[in-house]
């Protein structure tokens, strides 16, 4: 009879869509849409995150939420240690063990969770510059972020690129001439610049490159099951918008505050 019982509730729960999905993220804030330079989780933890936690409560799914190094992420869902990760843009190496909401053979625009640009950020007087096309004046590589995707974007240029963690760390290196540019995500970026009134640092007008963001699956999990996958992007594609409008208040009010 417990045997009877224990199976009947482990259908019943399957055909109520409970599931228990483990995800991870990235231990550096990427401003709003994940709060906080640390591996903890903040009551207030970010617009990515709300979105993903309302819409699997909405669905009756338990979120598994872990904060790592941005590779020890891209590792874990290599090797299918988590069940997804997020914010990520599209990476032709990482669509090899992950998975993308795709459309006629490219991500799928409507079911990003967020869309970001990369601008060029100079001492102002530097000379440096960034035309849409190519960069002027520039005498050394270009800081950017430790494990961003744009490194690759900006190799394939042609240019020299010094990897380091963390904006706050590029901006002093900036600060104090260790790089003769950055190259950093503009909403993130921007956000660091308001709290320095006095700032040297000034912003291309033009980005560098916009990139969609998107939660993805291990290779694993989509597999085995794709229609919870599936349900999840849609679902995101549907409400995105109108949560980011609900959430984005209390953080730019926090950091206004």
């Amino acid at each position: 009879m417990v045997r009877v019982f224990s199976l009947l509730l482990l259908i019943t729960c399957r055909m109520a869509g409970a599931e228990t999905i483990h995800l991870a993220y990235a231990d550096t804030e990427s401003f709003p849409y994940q709060i906080d330079n640390s591996n903890r989780i903040s009551a207030q933890p970010g617009i990515a995150v709300d979105i993903i936690q309302t819409i699997a409560r909405q669905n009756n799914w338990t979120i598994e939420l872990e904060r790592l190094p941005g590779k020890r992420v891209i590792y874990s869902l290599e090797q299918g240690e988590i069940d997804g990760a997020f914010i990520f843009s599209y990476n032709a190496q990482r669509s090899v063990f992950t998975r993308y909401p795709m459309r006629d053979g490219k991500p799928d625009h409507e079911k990003r969770i967020a869309t970001l640009s990369y601008y060029l950020y100079t001492l102002n007087d530097s000379g440096v510059t960034w035309d849409g096309e190519v960069f002027s004046q520039l005498n050394g590589p270009l800081g950017v972020d430790l494990g961003y995707s744009i490194v690759g974007n900006l190799k394939a240029l042609g240019y020299p690129v010094e990897e380091t963690p963390g904006t706050l760390n590029n901006l002093k290196k900036l600060m104090t001439k260790r790089i003769p540019a950055y190259v950093g995500q503009g909403v993130v970026v921007d956000r660091y610049l308001s709290d320095m009134p006095s700032s040297q640092i000034q912003k291309s007008t033009l980005p560098i490159v916009t990139k969609d963001y998107f939660l993805v699956f291990s290779k694993p999990f989509a597999e085995q099951h794709p229609a919870l996958v599936e349900q999840f992007w849609t679902a995101i594609g549907e409400q995105r918008d109108s949560l980011t409008a609900t959430f984005i208040d209390r953080y730019v009010s926090d950091h206004t505050d």
